[in-house]
């Protein structure tokens, strides 16, 4: 595939005729809205002949529309939930308003979409671009050599490749700076550097090898996604989607109301992975990847972290610990040691990354405290905030916990050195190796979402 041209989906509003697959004769008028803030909707119009025994009438229920609209062409609306609408009735005019908001809008094609069949889908977020470069802002060769280019075992072929972004024609530069050089000399230039362009980094991923639905390839991306929220710690959210279909890209715009709080996660310069951990793995990488997803709690966590924007308290506390647990008794079957098998396995000291996580729970657990009474600690306080009202000794339980359980900062702080943790545990379920400056960034991020230090 050739590079991709960034064309990123601005605000619109188009207005055009509007359908059901199924009863292609019967057509509304009405407009197709975005939003960067609100996403993609649809208001139709119609008469009472139109909109007679159109479905459906409960908001719970959606349809997918086709369209044709002025500038833009063919659209296919996916997902349309109703939003409600308005009615006119009157003897000389009549007329119902029906508004909808759009999950997925493919641009330049008609299909049905449990039975279309895709070639592959190209995606980009802009956290990727750093990924690969460590200076995406600066201009150099842009070529199409891919970052990956690769084979999974169940056939997909996937590759990274720049596309082009604030491009600039390399011999029309020699050119334009060239006026005290010879006219032969400025000829010979332009000969030796044709085709060659300056860009700015901007890298897509391009998935195919075989014919899916458009559902098939949006669970591949979003596993991609969740994948990458892993490697940067923050929720990944595609900016920019085509699907692929024979010779054809058809453009996805989207409504991800998640993406709205992406912003507020603070983007750190240093990070903990970069693509040379990845390249000559990746396959293998997305393999683990799906065994890890297979522990419920893990999948759920990093959703809630991640995407859900659920703040670091005692609700996340107790699902990460109790992840914790079910992660190590899944893989040795000793529940009474879990947590301590658990630090035990990824925590060992002389390490900088462990040694600095080990640190900051002493600060808040007690300086004194080995590796099996910090994990003790760790259930104990769990145990103790669901069971507040029926454990054993509960004066004791209380005494000893209560201070812990009844201060924000210190919950919150536990469950962000308990993140941390986690991560480094999925890294090396992955058979990522990281190397000692990428551990101390990997530290940096430990309570970077709170404003608490410790």
């Amino acid at each position: 595939m050739s590079m991709i041209d960034l064309e990123a989906a601005k605000d619109f509003q188009y207005v055009g005729t509007f359908w059901t697959p199924d009863n292609p004769d019967r057509k509304f008028s009405g407009t197709l809205y975005y939003s960067q803030n609100e996403g993609v909707s649809v208001k139709i119009i119609g008469t009472i002949e139109t909109f007679r025994d159109f479905t459906p009438s409960a908001y719970s229920e959606t349809i997918t529309l086709h369209g044709n609209l002025e500038n833009m062409g063919k659209v296919t609306l996916i997902n349309c939930l109703s939003a409600g609408g308005t009615s006119k009735l009157g003897q000389e005019e009549s007329h119902f308003i029906k508004n909808y908001t759009v999950l997925y809008t493919v641009i330049g094609l008609h299909f049905l979409k449990d039975n279309a069949l895709f070639n592959g889908i190209s995606f980009h977020f802009e956290e990727l671009n750093n990924f690969i470069v460590p200076f995406p802002e600066e201009y150099f060769i842009a070529d199409n050599t891919p970052q990956i280019d690769c084979c999974t075992e169940d056939g997909l072929k996937i590759s990274i490749k720049q596309g082009k972004k604030d491009s600039i024609y390399l011999p029309n530069i020699l050119y334009s700076y060239g006026i005290q050089h010879s006219q032969k000399h400025l000829e010979q230039l332009r000969k030796e550097t044709k085709d060659i362009w300056l860009s700015k980094p901007f890298y897509f991923f391009h998935i195919s090898g075989g014919n899916k639905t458009l559902g098939d390839y949006i669970k591949i991306r979003h596993k991609i996604e969740k994948l990458f929220s892993i490697f940067f710690l923050k929720p990944i959210i595609s900016t920019y989607t085509l699907l692929n279909i024979k010779e054809v890209s058809c453009q996805i715009i989207e409504t991800r109301i998640d993406h709205k709080n992406n912003s507020k996660i603070p983007y750190m310069p240093h990070l903990p992975l970069c693509i040379n951990n990845i390249k000559q793995c990746f396959p293998e990488i997305l393999r683990k990847f799906d065994d890890i997803l297979e522990y419920s709690l893990v999948d759920t966590y990093l959703t809630d972290k991640h995407y859900n924007n659920i703040k670091s308290g005692m609700q996340q506390y107790s699902v990460i610990v109790a992840l914790i647990g079910a992660w190590q008794t899944k893989q040795n079957g000793d529940y009474q040691h879990r947590y301590e098998d658990f630090f035990t396995e990824n925590l060992q000291p002389s390490d900088k990354l462990n040694d600095g996580l080990i640190e900051k729970m002493k600060k808040i657990l007690g300086q004194n405290k080995t590796l099996s009474e910090l994990a003790l600690d760790i259930g104990e306080i769990r145990n103790t905030i669901l069971h507040i009202d029926n454990i054993p000794n509960t004066k004791s339980k209380i005494k000893k916990y209560g201070n812990i359980i009844n201060s924000d900062t210190d919950i919150s702080n536990l469950c962000e050195i308990l993140y941390i943790i986690i991560i480094k545990a999925i890294y090396a379920k992955l058979g990522i190796q990281l190397q000692d400056q990428q551990k101390e960034n990997l530290l940096r991020y430990c309570l970077t979402w709170n404003s608490i230090s410790l």
